[in-house]
């Protein structure tokens, strides 16, 4: 049986898949500086949080495997640092 903090990992990991299929989607469509609704990457499988933010922010932050984007406020797990915070969303890296 997993561990809470395998699952909510899970979850984060499930989150992202689904994003980066919307980031494929929209690649095409998106206009420059266009902003984009992406799902909240927190830790929370029952999160319908929205984070707007333009299809090439997205995918510069996603360069890096370890970072996730959530709105601010939401659940982290131990072992995650923010490294920016908008206003709009944080960047969280996972440390652990």
């Amino acid at each position: 049986m997993a561990s809470r903090d395998e699952r909510l990992a899970q979850n984060q990991r499930e989150f992202r898949l689904a994003n980066e299929k919307l980031e494929q989607l929209s690649a095409d469509l998106a206009t420059d500086g266009q902003l984009v609704p992406f799902l909240c990457e927190c830790a929370d499988d029952r999160c319908l949080g929205r984070i707007e933010i333009t299809v090439g922010r997205y995918g510069d932050v996603h360069a890096d495997r370890t970072l996730y984007v959530v709105l601010p406020g939401h659940p982290r797990i131990e072992g995650e640092e923010t490294i920016e915070h908008t206003g709009y969303y944080e960047i969280l890296r996972k440390t652990v």
